[in-house]
């Protein structure tokens, strides 16, 4: 496996901007709930379209990490929802 086994996922970033933000991340049986929809709906974009889609979940976390990171808007797809936190 040629990858290292520390990582920083949009979990782990989601977890941490919510933390810096004053706001308690959800759980569920006592373990986090911050699934890519969770995730989603914290940014401002709706959850993903069913069935799952390799791609759309690629674009997603792609669009969720950029306005964690950055507070940026990345891709046309997501262009017509605004980042929450912004106003």
């Amino acid at each position: 496996f040629p990858f290292g086994y520390k990582v920083v996922d949009t979990h782990t970033l989601g977890y941490m901007h919510m933390i810096k933000r004053g706001l308690t991340p959800p759980t569920k049986n006592a373990h986090s709930a911050l699934d890519l929809d969770a995730l989603l709906n914290y940014v401002g974009i709706p959850e993903e379209p069913q069935p799952h889609i390799a791609l759309n979940g690629a674009l997603s976390h792609g669009e969720v990490a950029s306005r964690l990171l950055y507070d940026r808007k990345l891709l046309p797809e997501f262009e017509q929802y605004n980042i929450p936190w912004l106003g």
